[in-house]
């Protein structure tokens, strides 16, 4: 199950006309295995303006930008002795590279609608429109109850979402909907998920050194655990270069870099491409054969997901990686998962709503005694589960 959020759509704008093509095309290959959660749709419908409105005005701030020249010119004039003519000369030649520069790369900020156009005079919209088609998932049944759960997770750093929680609560939110939107999905198709966004914040991804390494652990493991089926994040540029290899789909070189600019324009942060250390052998089985059954295996057995693990505590049981001690099923809501926890510091902890521990109190402590247990640098934070390299290749679990 391939799944688009709202910044992948809304890039589409950015796109020119070529790359565009492409990219649409890729997307109708993956028919029914395409998924758009509802939250998606909203967001894409109240950025849509936003978008446009931003190529709508680039020509103005391009010339305006290139009025800037004009008055080094006229610092020329005044140092350099330039007669007016000159200087009305190099004036004008400015302004015709400039206007030339906009109408030989018009496609690069005209998307052929304007804000006081309709949607019905949007092609790119209808198009848009056709390919999700049918795919667009339903709105949650309760969005009040899972509201309280989202502001849960916001307040104790679960991701994804809360690195928007200061500045944007209701991207936060939307992101934490998206996510479990998807969630739902999967759990019912019972199919492996990809997530295609340019969004390359900590809450969704891992870096190190400023560079990419993969999705959230937190993530991944949340994933396999509620719905038992892997989970995957890549960005555009990452999506088009398997599917051109995996779907053959027909996918320039040119169409490739012109999505990783894009990328760079929608998060600066994160300019290393978001995921390309993403795993062969899992797109592979993601993207020609969907139907088939979803293994824990597939990630845990990769050369790309063991570079995952690292060792920052210095342990002598070798790499680990995080996971995540609280689990969604109806087992780990029992009276007997809800027992509070407390850090070395001194905080004590609960799991989030409608959660519980995925280990009852005696086996949490015995873990915390092996050492098991991270409670982040300084002993503060919530803990997870420290799981090692080698026990994982062992199918070692609780």
């Amino acid at each position: 199950m391939v799944v688009l959020d709202s910044n992948t759509l809304l890039d589409a704008y950015k796109l020119t006309g070529t790359a565009r093509a492409e990219f649409f095309a890729a997307l109708r290959l993956l028919g029914d295995r395409l998924f758009i959660p509802h939250q998606v749709g909203l967001e894409f419908m109240r950025q849509r303006a936003i978008v446009i409105k931003a190529g709508t005005a680039f020509p103005a701030r391009f010339r305006e930008a290139a009025k800037k020249l004009h008055g080094e010119v006229q610092s020329l004039q005044e140092h350099r002795r330039l007669q007016g003519e000159d200087v009305r000369g190099i004036r004008d030649a400015i302004d015709a590279a400039v206007e030339d520069i906009l109408r030989r790369h018009a496609d690069l900020y005209d998307f052929g609608v304007s804000l006081e156009s309709s949607i019905e005079n949007d092609d790119l919209f209808k198009e848009i429109d056709q390919i999700t088609a049918g795919k667009v998932g339903p709105p949650f049944a309760k969005p009040g109850e899972m509201a309280k759960i989202g502001n849960q997770r916001l307040k104790d750093e679960v991701p994804p979402g809360y690195a928007d929680r200061e500045k944007n609560s209701d991207k936060a939110l939307g992101d934490f909907f998206l996510w479990e939107q998807t969630i739902i999905e999967a759990r019912e198709r019972k199919i492996q998920v990809l997530i295609v966004s340019n969004d390359g914040k900590e809450d969704w991804i891992r870096k190190e050194d400023g560079r990419a390494r993969g999705p959230r652990p937190e993530l991944v493991d949340e994933m396999l655990d509620r719905t038992g089926q892997p989970f995957h994040l890549v960005n555009v540029k990452t999506f088009l270069t398997h599917a051109k290899a995996h779907l053959h789909a027909q996918v320039s070189d040119s169409t490739i870099e012109e999505a990783e600019s894009v990328q760079k324009q929608t998060d600066q942060a994160s300019t290393d491409s978001l995921l390309e250390v993403v795993t062969l052998e899992s797109m592979i089985h993601l993207l020609s054969e969907p139907e088939r059954a979803a293994v824990k295996e597939l990630i845990l057995e990769t050369v790309g997901q063991s570079r995952a693990y690292r060792n920052s505590d210095d342990d002598p049981r070798g790499p680990w990686i995080f996971a995540d001690l609280t689990s969604g099923s109806e087992r780990a809501q029992g009276a007997d998962f809800q027992y509070p926890v407390t850090s070395p510091s001194g905080r004590v902890f609960m799991p989030s709503p409608q959660r519980g521990w995925k280990v009852l109190q005696e086996r949490f402590l015995e873990m915390d005694t092996q050492g098991r247990i991270y409670w982040g640098k300084n002993g503060d934070r919530r803990p997870v589960l420290k799981k090692f390299l080698p026990d994982v290749e062992a199918r070692f679990y609780f």
